[in-house]
């Protein structure tokens, strides 16, 4: 999750006040901010985009998209939208640093995009070291199967 909340701002529900948890970062270092967050929701929106996201979020205006510091911004909306919440997790709705190259996949999740051959497979690396961490945390913390899971995952790793 990369909000710390997401709120109507007013009883109309629509505009929307979302406030980014600070240090989330990009797979290539760059730290999430309220631009990135614009920048993907009128790219998804944007019809040249041709995202299947842009159903999902349909109600947002992409020009009522506002900074209002580097983690927070309102989303006003073309309509009410009672769980617009719902929408931005949707898992095709996906953020993405200003000037994302779809060539060159950046995310912020526990997987770092390596290599892709179509019509064949894609390699992910476990790029993002805080998420391993927490995961062996959680992991420790639990009994039985899952830690036999994660120890015959480790043990196929490099």
């Amino acid at each position: 999750m990369l909000a710390e909340s997401a709120e109507a701002e007013d009883a109309s529900g629509t505009s929307w006040i979302i406030k980014l948890k600070p240090d989330v970062t990009f797979h290539d270092g760059k730290t999430l901010d309220a631009d990135d967050v614009i920048f993907s929701l009128q790219r998804i929106l944007d019809p040249d985009t041709g995202s299947s996201a842009a159903t999902t979020i349909a109600t947002v205006d992409p020009k009522k998209l506002e900074k209002l510091d580097d983690l927070t911004l309102r989303v006003g909306m073309v309509k009410a939208n009672a769980i617009f919440t719902e929408a931005l997790a949707e898992m095709r709705v996906k953020i993405v640093p200003v000037g994302y190259d779809p060539s060159k996949p950046v995310g912020t999740g526990p997987f770092k995009y390596d290599k892709f051959v179509p019509g064949g497979m894609v390699e992910l690396d476990t790029g993002n070291a805080r998420y391993l961490i927490r995961f062996t945390q959680t992991l420790e913390r639990q009994q039985g199967w899952a830690w036999a899971m994660f120890s015959a995952v480790r043990k196929l790793g490099p």
